[in-house]
Parts: structure tokens; sequence; C-alpha cells
């Protein structure tokens, strides 16, 4: 939690202020049982005179109504610091989150990062509203409660001092062994999100393949799960109020028995009496808070663990000495390249000359696609292998990679907005008619035509169709200004005839180099220098008829597709 308090910095004044104004109403709230008693002790002996009752009742009214202002204003800076604390780290978190390297994201989930952007989140503005709203607060009414039955009588603020230390002794032990429970059953709702949002982008195929009870069971064996962890730590914490009312109301019965004994001595007033049952209950009151706040801040302390986990994560840092001003020379060098211990790519050498046009097929798992991401570093090399006009690519911070390498991928997807907010995407200051002409050679103009510029893109699963999502994506790519264009087999749900039509155009507007990544040799054998992969490795690299004599890769894919 302490990492995060660096959000609260601009807030540090609104912390300050509510936190002294809850004191003081504590002050406030401590002091009326006390004014309370000398009034009916007063009251008991004033032989008709009440003007001294008055004054006590007319302090009492105006402690209170000072007090309601004080919590008012509290509750207010609290609102203000809370929300304004969950902001700061959620816009924090957003920006990382969107700086972090793809293997990341991928080792965290898109699931757990939504729910620590949200949820953890939220419990950590919680912790803070009650950190105002009530941490001062508490302590200073069981002290406060203390010091002042010590004042009315000594041996009632000794058993008062017993009492406080048999609640706080019991209220931690439980809530220490409610502390894994709580940490359990947050992880796993993690687990649980996930299933649903697995289901929900996968409905189609849950459907088809009558999936549906499998799921189903599932999302209940982990639902079971949660709720068991769950209801173990609440049943833990559920215990402190029995518990605190059981000693809360033995001390009571102590107190009262107590009472009349030194009343009947004459050593205690009445008014005395009253007011040691109201701190009683004063302490009683603070402490289930103070088992309330324990419960939170272990919530919250979990969540500050696992938002820091994900800002503690290295980032690629912004530099000024990286911008490419010359058109791209990469160089493969001996790179080898895996997800965790499994190579994917195998003792790559390869050149790519500036401007060049190349192909590059290969059966599936084969490593074309990663060979692609390493270039705009959506994943991070350690060591050297890869080289963009002469220097190692980790001399380059990623975004200035990705100002000039546009690269449209085989994952087609469309975010919220409208068509032509779409097409601004890589660039916001695009022209309406470069946006017109991009239209064209991507061959949007029909899903323009239909549904005009500024359609709205909310649901793309209903509103178009994969081809014309994929049409749409190589449109997005193409805005801007780039020394190298990548098509990651991103023509996949395109027939042959669109896809040549739109290659085609490609190939005759721009002349920046361009890595062109297939399953069809049809496609492929257009260019003069195509890169056969197989396993991770470069099998072959030549012309269309070179390779059908040297690699049995692409020879094997040829006649699959054309025939002998």
């Amino acid at each position: 939690m302490r990492g995060l308090f660096k959000y609260l910095k601009e807030y540090k004044k609104h912390t300050i202020i509510g936190s002294l104004l809850k004191l003081l109403e504590a002050v406030f709230e401590v002091l009326i049982p006390f004014i309370m008693a000398k009034m009916i002790n007063l009251s008991l002996f004033t032989d008709g005179d009440y003007r001294l009752v008055f004054i006590y009742g007319i302090v009492i009214i105006i402690l209170v109504i000072c007090g309601y202002v004080c919590a008012l204003i509290c509750q207010r800076m609290a609102s203000i610091v809370s929300a304004g604390f969950g902001k700061n780290i959620r816009l924090d978190m957003y920006s990382h989150i969107e700086k972090l390297k793809l293997i990341d994201v991928e080792k965290y989930s898109s699931t757990s990062l939504s729910t620590r952007i949200g949820i953890d989140v939220t419990n950590c503005e919680k912790a803070i509203a009650y950190a105002i709203r009530l941490l001062s607060r508490v302590p200073f009414l069981i002290l406060g409660a203390i010091v002042m039955s010590l004042i009315i009588n000594i041996y009632f603020g000794l058993v008062f001092i017993g009492i406080a230390i048999i609640l706080i002794f019991g209220i931690s032990v439980i809530v220490r062994k409610s502390i894994k429970g709580y940490t359990e059953s947050q992880s796993k709702f993690d687990d649980i999100s996930k299933i649903v949002l697995e289901n929900i982008d996968g409905v189609k195929s849950v459907r088809s393949y009558l999936m549906e009870e499998e799921e189903i069971i599932s999302y209940e064996k982990e639902v079971s799960l949660y709720n068991s962890r769950l209801k173990k730590a609440t049943f833990l914490t559920q215990v402190i109020n029995p518990f605190t009312y059981l000693i809360i109301n033995v001390a009571v019965i102590v107190v009262l028995y107590m009472s009349g004994v030194f009343i009947l001595s004459n050593k205690m007033l009445v008014g005395d009496v009253s007011a040691l049952v109201n701190y009683m209950n004063m302490i009683l009151l603070a402490l289930l808070v103070m088992a309330m706040l324990i419960v939170v801040y272990t919530k919250a302390f979990t969540s500050a663990k696992r938002i820091n986990e994900i800002l503690n994560i290295k980032v690629d840092e912004e530099t000024t000495n990286t911008i490419i001003k010359d058109n791209l020379k990469i160089e493969f060098k001996n790179l080898s390249f895996g997800y965790s211990s499994n190579l994917v790519l195998n003792n790559i050498n390869l050149v790519i000359n500036p401007n060049e046009h190349i192909g590059i097929i290969g059966p599936t798992s084969s490593g074309k696609s990663s060979l692609v991401n390493l270039l705009i570093k959506l994943y991070e090399i350690n060591n050297e292998g890869i080289y963009i006009n002469g220097n190692d690519i980790n001399y380059y911070v990623a975004s200035d990679l990705r100002k000039n390498i546009s690269l449209i991928s085989q994952e087609a997807y469309l975010l919220d907005g409208s068509i032509l907010d779409h097409f601004k995407l890589r660039d916001s200051l695009v022209s309406l008619d470069e946006v017109k002409r991009i239209i064209k050679i991507a061959k949007c103009e029909k899903i323009v035509s239909d549904k005009s510029l500024d359609y709205i893109i909310n649901n793309t699963k209903l509103a178009f169709s994969l081809g014309e999502i994929q049409r749409l994506c190589i449109g997005r790519g193409l805005v801007g200004e780039f020394k190298l264009l990548i098509f990651d087999d991103c023509f996949s749900a395109l027939d042959n005839i669109t896809e040549k039509e739109i290659l085609e155009s490609i190939l005759n507007e721009y002349k920046c180099g361009i890595i062109f990544i297939s399953q069809r040799i049809d496609t492929i054998k257009k260019f003069k220098k195509i890169i056969v992969m197989n396993e991770g490795r470069i099998e072959c690299i030549g012309n269309h008829e070179q390779l059908l004599d040297k690699s049995i890769t692409y020879k094997t894919l040829y006649d699959l597709q054309v025939g002998k």
C-alpha cells in the first residue's frame, strides 16, 4: 500500500483537513457523556435551580452540531481524496499497461489486468476513504473512553482497560486467520472473470459444439471454490460481532453491579453510571468498526500488492536518440528466441534490404509471426540478434520502431468508434481524401457505402463479416508514413480475387519495404524473394521456381494447394 501513497500528493491538504475534523468530532463525542453525567448529577441536587443544567444542555447541543458539521466536511474531503486517488492509479495503470511487452500482457491475461484496474483499485479507494473517516477516530474513541472512565472512577477505568485488551487480542486472532481466506478468494476471482470472458467471446464455438452444460459445470466448480474460500474468511470475521457483544455485555453487567455497590456506599452518582455505560458502548462500537477496518485493509493490502505487481513491471524507456531517418535494412544474425524455455526461432540468419519485397511461407507454428513481432518489440530479446541500419534493435525504443513499421496482424480486431475514427488510429491528422484513397486500395468501398464513414463500430461480430473486418484492419494499417509494411497472414478470410486485387494495389501504391506472410502459394509465388520457414528455422530462400527444386516444405505445400 505504501507504494501507492504517491498518488495522494495532490490531495495532501484534503487528507489532513478531513482527518483533523474527524478527530475533532471524536473529541466532541467523548466529551458529551461526561458533560451529560455532570448534568444528571447536578439535576439531582439543584433545589429547583435548573439554570446550570440548561447551560450544560446547550453545551451538549453545540457539541452535537459542531460534531455533525465536522463529520459532514470530513465526508466531503474523504470522497474527493478517494475518488482522486483511484483516478490517478487507474490513469497510471492504464498508461503502464499500454507500454507493457506482449509477453507480460499474456502472462497476466486481460481478465486479470481488468480486475486489477477495476476491483483492486476500488478496494484501495475504499481503504483511503475509511482512513480519513475512521482511522483517526476509532483509536481516539477507545483511548478517550478509557481515559474518561479513569477520571470518573479509577476502578472502572481498569475494568475498561482489561475489556479493551481482551477484545483487541481476540479480534486480532480472528482477523489474522481470515486474511489468508480473503487473499485466496480474491485471486480466485480472476479465474471466474476469465471463464466468463472466454464464454462471451467464444459463444459461437460453445453453442456450435453443444458445450453449454460443460461450461456451466466448469463455471459452477470455480464459483464453488471461490465461495468455499470466501465463506471460511467471512465466517471468521462474522464471529467478531457476537464475540464483541458477549464480552461487552458481560462488562456491562460487571459495571452495573459495581455501580450499585459504589452508589450504595455513596462513592458514585447516577450520572457517572450513565457516562460509564455510554463509554462502554462507545468502546463496543469502536471495536466493531475496527474489526471492519481490518477486513477492509486486508483486502486493500492484497489489492495494492496486485496493483504494484503490474506497475513494477519494467517497460521500454523512451529516449530521444533513436530517430530513424533512413530506409530500413534489417539483419537477423544467429537469432534464437522462445517463450519461457521453448524455442520458436532457432539460429535465424537473414538480411532484408531497404524497400525490398519478400514473402514468407511455412506450416503452422513455424515461427513466422514471432519473427515479425520481434521487429516492433512486441516481445523483448535480451541477447543481440536483430540489427536495424547497423544498430542492435534494443538501441531503439518501441514507439519509434512502430512509427516506421506498420504491422497488420492476423488477429483482426476493431476498436469502438466510427469507421472514420478507425482509419485515424495511426494518424489522427490524416485527410479525408487520403482515407478515401486507402478505402479504395483495401476494397472497403462497399462497407463504407452500406454503412457510411460515421457508422459506429460497437459490435463487430454482428455488424461485419470476418472478411470485412480484415479489410478494415488492412486499411487501418496503410494509413500514415512508414518505411516497412508487414502483412502477417491478414488476408486469410479473403477470397483469392480480392486478395490479388488488394496486394497489386499495395505493391503499386507503396514504395516502402514489404514483408508478406501467407499460407497461399498462389500469392507468395509473385515475390522474387521467398523465405520458407519450418520448425523455427529458415529452410530455404529463393524465388518460386528455385524453391520448387530446393525446398521439400515449399514443394509439399505447392502440391497440396495447386496439385502435381
